[in-house]
């Protein structure tokens, strides 16, 4: 079955259909783009507002989420400087003790934000590239 969306403002790369018509497979692909509404209008789907192409995020590093609020914060040691390598430091700390089914948790929860927030692709880097231990 095929589902018809009317998005009330729909951008396209020669300007905007307003509005524009998605025609979505089963499979949720998109089968066709149109500024002419369908013949069957009763099962059309309205979203008011703006459609526009998915974002890529063309530079990730998933596993680093989990360092988030552990190396934003001023040392506590007086006379010690935090900076890069302290950073570089408590990276690699983490990266030496997570376990793969760890780092696929802390990926799908990464990626399930960027996907709610319009990213639709990723360009993914990361530093995992040992055994757990630190073997090659």
């Amino acid at each position: 079955m095929t589902t018809i969306f009317e998005v009330e403002h729909l951008y396209q790369p020669d300007g905007w259909f307003s509005p524009g018509y998605l025609s979505v497979g089963d499979n949720g692909m998109i089968l066709s783009v149109s500024e002419t509404p369908p013949e069957n209008d009763e099962s059309t789907i309205r979203i008011p507002g703006f459609g526009v192409p998915g974002l890529a995020n063309l530079h990730s590093h998933a596993f680093q989420r989990a360092l988030a609020g552990r190396c934003e914060s001023v040392s506590a040691n007086p006379g010690t400087e935090d900076n890069l390598w302290t950073w570089r430091r408590a990276m690699y700390d983490l990266v030496g003790r997570m376990k793969p089914d760890q780092y696929e948790a802390i990926a799908a929860f990464v990626y399930l934000e960027m996907v709610k927030s319009g990213m639709t692709a990723v360009g993914e880097f990361h530093y995992v590239h040992h055994a757990p231990g630190g073997e090659r």
